[in-house]
């Protein structure tokens, strides 16, 4: 998985750039506007699902919190919090299944994601999209370059908060990877991802044609051929 590169290697920032552009975010991209265009939102994007085989290709891996928006509205906080968009976060709400299991009600939560008294009326709760993938994908980057998780408590942009949801919804976390991103076209692909509304933060087409993912892929495979 690519969280083992982490463990291995001590500082992803052993890769270079292009090699990280192509070899693990431009693929991530191509899966998940594949499955977006599907209906197919992942929901747990984050490295532990991020799997790496014997030549280096990267897989996706654990749908169990996958939904179709095709088929149904995701209104769920689910994921890994520090992964999660804030949009997921402010959601707030959890389908709680009675005691024989053939029931769910959709309850608020609390910071520590446990059901708050009484339910609530489905028809009202806020719904979420495929961006919420595209925000995980940013977080997922950021950890890569910086070696740190923006919304981690140890992080400096989660400064004082006890809460890393709290972290996420409140904190921009930009002014410190701008510090250590080594160019500006990386630092605007993450803005890119980390936009806290959901309705400007881009989409994964947009992302893919992006200069740094266009520039770096043709970069990466000029070389690649070169004697």
């Amino acid at each position: 998985m690519l969280q083992c590169i982490f463990d291995e290697r001590g500082s992803s920032r052993i890769f270079p750039v292009s090699f990280i552009i192509k070899k693990v975010v431009t693929p991530l991209l191509d899966t998940l506007h594949f499955l977006h265009t599907h209906g197919i939102i992942h929901r747990d994007l984050k490295p532990e699902n991020i799997l790496v085989d014997d030549n280096g290709d990267i897989k996706l891996a654990d749908f169990g919190l996958a939904c179709n928006i095709f088929l149904e509205r995701p209104r769920s906080r689910i994921g890994t919090t520090q992964f999660m968009a804030p949009e997921v976060i402010q959601s707030s709400v959890k389908a709680v299944t009675d005691r024989a299991g053939t029931s769910f009600a959709w309850h608020a939560v609390d910071d520590s994601g446990l059901p708050i008294q009484p339910p609530l009326d489905p028809a009202s709760l806020p719904t979420y999209d495929a961006k919420c993938d595209v925000w995980s994908l940013g977080v997922v980057l950021y950890e890569f370059i910086s070696n740190v998780n923006p919304f981690s408590l140890s992080s400096p942009v989660a400064g004082r908060r006890r809460s890393v949801a709290r972290a996420i919804v409140e904190h921009d976390p930009m002014r410190h990877f701008s510090m250590v991103a080594p160019s500006a076209e990386l630092v605007d692909f993450v803005r890119l991802c980390l936009i806290k509304d959901p309705e400007r933060r881009a989409t994964c087409e947009e992302l893919l044609n992006h200069p740094l993912i266009v520039k770096r892929t043709r970069n990466f495979e000029m070389k690649k051929r070169s004697p």
